[in-house]
């Protein structure tokens, strides 16, 4: 390439409140140097030491890709881009907590906190990074959970599962079903308010804007102005539960980002989980109860759940 190759931006989103984001390219003076020397040379507020640390989280992009080897070397022009906070604890890889496996797909518990795919600030220990560990290189996830949500999330362990899952997504075939604990209590039935994307945040919009989202509610308990309400997506927008609840004057317990009232965690848990499987042609139908700290948000012991 030549020496005035520029590297595409990754296209990362806006840094929010505590992020800092340094973006620049490598100037001649630091052409073929490793990545951590250039970072630490032209970020004024990270040493070398701390530039490792960040590449090893995978908070670093070499252009469009995110960079994890410090001994990288660079070319003049290479867009390189870090992304940190301040006082951040570096993520602490764990386990997956396996549901189901078969040779093509597995579903996975992912617990209230952690990211399904990576961010601007890393991938380590995402859903996504520990399933290609576990599973090969080929592992991807299906849908997406909210890094605060918890519950069931399908991974595909082959290109070919990859290929058979998008339909099934995309057409709505997955039965995804939450359990949230939020304030009031909404009218049971549909809610078929249209959504839109705007930074950080998805709104009702009115009219033929947006995109149709249609979520089923029904009331499973109430008590003292809170209730346990059952969610049945038809569609699978972003933040779908989460903004049709906040719509209807029931925001979810811990939702800060939609106003709800204050809560240790997001209490909003993906409980059950069903297809058909594009390969075998079974039915599955998998279930996982919320633990204690979802039911603790609402100061409720856990609640009794039916079978059906």
């Amino acid at each position: 390439m030549s020496g005035g190759h520029r590297e595409a931006e990754p296209g990362l989103g806006a840094i929010v409140h505590g992020e800092q984001r340094a973006a620049f390219e490598v100037p001649q003076e630091l052409a073929g140097e490793r990545i951590d020397k250039v970072i630490a040379a032209c970020v004024e507020s990270l040493s070398r030491g701390r530039a490792r640390k960040l590449l090893g989280q995978g908070a670093v992009f070499h252009g469009r890709t995110r960079c994890r080897v410090a001994s990288r070397p660079v070319r003049v022009g290479d867009k390189i881009t870090v992304t940190w906070r301040e006082g951040a604890a570096v993520n602490l890889e764990t386990e997956l907590s396996v549901v189901f496996e078969d040779d093509h797909f597995a579903v996975i518990h992912k617990p209230a906190g952690q990211h399904t795919q990576g961010t601007a600030l890393g991938d380590q220990g995402t859903v996504v990074r520990l399933a290609q560990r576990r599973f090969g290189p080929a592992a991807q996830v299906a849908h997406r959970l909210d890094a605060p949500t918890s519950g069931l999330l399908l991974v595909t362990k082959t290109v070919e599962a990859a290929d058979a899952a998008r339909p099934l997504v995309q057409e709505h075939a997955l039965d995804r079903r939450y359990l949230a604990l939020c304030a009031g209590a909404p009218p049971a039935g549909l809610c078929d308010r249209r959504l839109e994307r705007r930074g950080r945040r998805t709104v009702v919009v009115d009219g033929e804007e947006g995109k149709s989202a249609r979520t089923w509610f029904e009331v499973l308990h109430a008590h003292e102005g809170r209730s346990l309400v059952h969610a049945r997506l038809e569609t699978g927008r972003t933040h779908q539960v989460r903004v049709h609840l906040s719509s209807l004057a029931c925001p979810i317990l811990g939702d800060r980002l939609y106003e709800g009232p204050r809560a240790d965690r997001l209490a909003l848990h993906a409980w059950r989980l069903g297809l058909d499987h594009p390969m075998t042609g079974a039915r599955h139908d998998w279930r996982l109860d919320p633990d204690e700290a979802f039911w603790r948000a609402a100061g409720w012991e856990p609640y009794k759940l039916g079978e059906d």
